[in-house]
């Protein structure tokens, strides 16, 4: 492995195959970068976020950018969106000075990103989305030319063979079809580099595919594509490069086809990573939290359910299955047609999100931007969000000192970086906003966690304590259930896993029957 500066590096370790579907170009004697960052520094505060960061991108190549969360990735994407200005360094676009001063810029230029939280109005259509703010007029007057912005969004999606309706509002959308229209937003204003970050996360192995498809195509036209992403098990079948981050600093750029994953994986994180393996204690005698016959017409059906304390209860199934909307109903965020919730056996009168925490119930759900982080808090109100009380005087004032240090402890616990806990949430990586949020439920002392994809958009490091962290919890005989589309990792966390299809619970594997083939087998309608 080279040190971190070197602009090309090529591990020894023997390469994974690329799939025969994946279309790949030869990228060894291509022409000059699209795209050539050199030496991009910014600090934020006492933050080095980056330093002299270089990278170039071809054309026609997909290029994966890597590296755990707080790497530098989500900065230099700023920069390179044109949010963020660097402190020092340049951006060479097709050989020319690019300086983006704001998105607009950026879009002008040719450069679009596609972030992990899709900027769509979900009420609008497609067209309505993607010429928003450059929308198509009828003669000189306001009216607009909605006919025209249709036409050309069609033209954009049978280029890509995309069956997506124009006329659909994209909040009613699937999650692969949004960031379709987000593609389409790209390529009806000529994007030459195309920035994606964490494309596959919420979607479907089916919807992965037809991602992929899209891709490919973008790249056979000579687009510049740049792909970050947690996944190094997708890499062979969509890369062709790969550049790693680690500290704000280049590690190295390598070749997929002659890189091993566990080289790419020493490179992001500077060690080997072991331990990803949990090891399960036996749950303790009794029912920490039993579900009841949950109904909600058109979304949960006759669910019913129980967890130990000290037992990891996995929930399994496709996109749509009704697993997160499981969840929400047990902690009282979705109401409920009929059902009964008990927590140590005592029945949870008239659900509700305060009646669930003060049971002693908490809940990380799978959108942490929209429904977990107060964006305009730092790290201490977010962590000690649902532990206020302990933080409050009889005479009513805020013992700052103490939520301080208790929040210091148990962030240093979940290694969240910067360990500044005064900073904004929102300046933190993904990874570590999700350390934190489950922080918040380590210091509220809850004994029943529920997780809904815990790992989404978590680097392989973090991945693995988060894992370490539910054995933990189970251990200290909290009941934690998983919800997770990535099969590999609720067999690695579940001591039980439950398949839902159609909002209905139909089937319940222990850890020993359990495979992705029955889960599959279960989820796809298998008896």
């Amino acid at each position: 492995m080279s040190a971190p500066g070197n602009a090309e590096a090529h591990a020894s370790s023997p390469g994974l195959a690329r799939s025969s579907g994946a279309g790949a170009v030869a990228t060894a004697d291509r022409d000059a970068p699209m795209l050539d960052a050199q030496k991009l520094s910014k600090r934020f505060a006492a933050v080095q976020a980056l330093n002299e960061l270089s990278i170039q991108v071809r054309p026609g190549e997909v290029h994966a950018l890597l590296g755990e969360n707080g790497a530098g990735k989500s900065t230099f994407l700023k920069i390179l969106a044109g949010t963020q200005p660097p402190d020092s360094g340049r951006m060479l676009l097709d050989g020319a000075a690019y300086e983006p001063r704001n998105p607009r810029d950026a879009r002008d230029s040719g450069v679009a990103l596609i972030h992990q939280e899709l900027a769509l109005v979900p009420q609008l259509d497609a067209p309505g989305n993607a010429f928003l703010g450059r929308e198509v007029h009828n003669g000189r007057g306001p009216a607009l030319a909605r006919r025209e912005m249709r036409r050309r969004t069609q033209e954009v999606f049978e280029r890509l063979g995309l069956d997506v309706s124009v006329t659909q509002a994209v909040g009613t959308m699937p999650m692969a079809q949004r960031q379709t229209v987000e593609i389409a937003k790209a390529l009806l204003f000529n994007v030459r580099v195309l920035a994606m970050d964490e494309p596959t996360s919420s979607l479907s192995t089916h919807e992965i595919e037809r991602l992929f498809k899209v891709i490919r195509q973008l790249r056979a036209e000579g687009t510049a594509i740049l792909y970050v992403t947690h996944r190094l098990d997708e890499l062979p079948e969509i890369a062709d490069r790969a550049t790693v981050m680690r500290d704000g600093q280049l590690v190295g750029t390598v070749t997929i086809a002659d890189t091993h994953r566990d080289e790419l994986v020493r490179m992001m994180v500077g060690r080997e990573l072991a331990g990803l393996e949990v090891r399960h204690r036996k749950s303790q005698p009794g029912v920490a939290l039993e579900a009841r016959g949950l109904t909600r017409a058109g979304v949960l059906h006759d669910a019913s359910f129980t967890v130990a304390p000290g037992e990891v209860l996995g929930i399994a199934g496709l996109v749509g299955a009704g697993r997160t909307e499981l969840l929400r109903a047990v902690f009282g965020a979705d109401p409920l047609d009929a059902g009964e919730i008990r927590v140590n056996g005592e029945v949870l009168e008239r659900p509700s999100v305060e009646r669930a925490i003060k049971a002693g119930m908490g809940l990380v759900p799978e959108d942490r931007k929209d429904q977990a982080l107060i964006p305009q808090m730092d790290v201490n109100s977010n962590v000690a969000l649902s532990a206020w009380r302990r933080f409050i005087t009889p005479g009513g004032w805020l013992r700052k000192r103490s939520r301080r240090a208790a929040v210091a402890q148990v962030t240093r616990e979940l290694d969240v970086r910067p360990g500044d806990p005064d900073l904004l949430i929102t300046l933190l990586s993904g990874g570590n906003q999700q350390k934190a949020i489950l922080g918040r439920w380590v210091l509220a002392g809850t004994k029943v966690l529920l997780l809904d994809e815990p790992t989404r958009g978590v680097d392989v490091g973090a991945k693995a304590e988060i894992y370490r962290l539910i054995e933990r919890l189970a251990g200290d005989g909290a009941a934690v259930v998983v919800v997770s589309s990535e099969l590999p990792e609720v067999l690695t966390v579940s001591d039980r896993i439950l398949v839902m299809r159609e909002g209905q619970i139909v089937g319940q594997l222990t850890r020993e029957e359990a495979s992705e083939e029955r889960i599959i087998h279960y989820a796809t309608g298998g008896k």
